[in-house]
């Protein structure tokens, strides 16, 4: 699968430049380590590197994909991370140079959806919206926001 010059790489062109990346940093690195390497790996124009994502915050577009290809290589059991953001390949996975990104892709899709009883209404439509990384902050604040409308008086 090549990546286009002039464009930002789908979360499935990027996968493999992830694995390529994570392996070269010794198969655990943060999410700004894994970023560099892959930039380095991939050597995009500045322009497409610096192109925002509309409504994630901080993140530029290639912050954004990266993000979910590594919720997807989570998904299909192939990458771990920790609470202090550092990703590294599951133990069964250590070997593991390439993928094919479009079985990846249709695995995960195949997965079954989060038990609806895990989470309240309001917070599943939240759940769908982004990568792993990026909703743990969003049900947080929906926790508190919700926590906050049930109970406004609850911290006095």
């Amino acid at each position: 699968m090549e990546i286009s010059k002039g464009k930002v790489p789908t979360h499935i062109h990027l996968m493999n430049p992830l694995i390529t990346a994570l392996h070269g940093l010794g198969g655990s690195a943060t999410i700004e380590e894994i970023y560099l390497k892959v930039l380095e790996l991939i050597a995009l124009p500045d322009d497409v590197v610096n192109t925002p994502h509309p409504g994630a915050g901080n993140l530029t577009e290639i912050e954004y994909r990266l993000a979910w290809a590594r919720t997807y290589l989570k998904k299909f059991g192939l990458l771990e991370n920790s609470a202090r953001g550092v990703w590294s390949f599951a133990s069964t996975a250590s070997h593991v140079t390439e993928v094919d990104p479009l079985e990846v892709q249709r695995a995960v899709q195949k997965q079954p959806a989060r038990h609806k009883a895990e989470h309240s209404e309001h917070s599943e439509d939240v759940l769908d919206e982004g990568p792993d990384e990026i909703l743990s902050w969003r049900e947080h604040l929906l926790r508190v926001i919700t926590t906050q409308w049930i109970h406004p008086h609850s911290s006095d």
